[in-house]
């Protein structure tokens, strides 16, 4: 394996890593049970999972059809 590669790999798996902390750390911080919609900040990291490949869920009906 190339090492420019590997060494690519490992700095954005810590990138990665880095984030994971800082979200955790946000979460922590208000421990405190909260009403209502989630912060920006976690509304956003929520959409950007979904887009990086989260696998699709399963269709499961309880979704309303269109009728023509």
């Amino acid at each position: 394996m190339d090492l420019l590669k590997m060494i690519a790999e490992l700095q954005a798996e810590r990138d990665r890593l880095d984030q994971a902390i800082i979200a955790l750390e946000r979460l922590s911080a208000g421990k405190a049970k909260r009403r209502g919609r989630p912060p920006r900040w976690l509304r956003e990291e929520m959409q950007k999972s979904e887009q990086e490949g989260s696998p699709a869920r399963p269709d499961d009906g309880k979704q309303a059809k269109k009728s023509s």
